[in-house]
């Protein structure tokens, strides 16, 4: 089954350079965690007023009392990371009217999920 194709445009009250900002964070921490040979499958679904974009990486996973602290300022989970990237991710989401929910499980890869009002910037 080939998967279904996003519409070519689906506005939300975000503007592009901080949508690209957020959306590349999320892809490169999924990447970094993945490692060669990972995936990371990254979808998008219409929800009544909402626009809902996940990104689902098949690595490590996050374990709970991490995963409870992340999107705080410096934590992270990598050896070089500041932990801003996902805090100052979580806040431009939020200054739109939109959340930014990080789902994980320890061997089975961590989700993230950007939801975002549907309109204009």
């Amino acid at each position: 089954m080939r998967p279904e194709r996003a519409p070519a445009s689906l506005p939300v009250r975000l503007d592009n350079e901080s949508l690209k900002q957020v959306f590349l964070n999320l892809m490169l921490n999924a990447l970094e965690a993945v490692g060669e040979g990972g995936r990371l499958a990254v979808a998008v679904a219409e929800r009544r007023d909402r626009v809902e974009v996940s990104f689902q990486d098949d690595g490590p996973g996050i374990p709970a009392e991490t995963l409870r602290q992340l999107g705080n300022p410096f934590i992270t989970t990598k050896a070089q990371g500041s932990g801003l990237g996902l805090f100052l991710s979580r806040r431009l989401v939020r200054s739109a009217g939109g959340t930014l929910d990080i789902e994980s499980a320890v061997g089975r890869g961590t989700t993230c999920i950007v939801r975002l009002p549907r309109g204009g910037a």
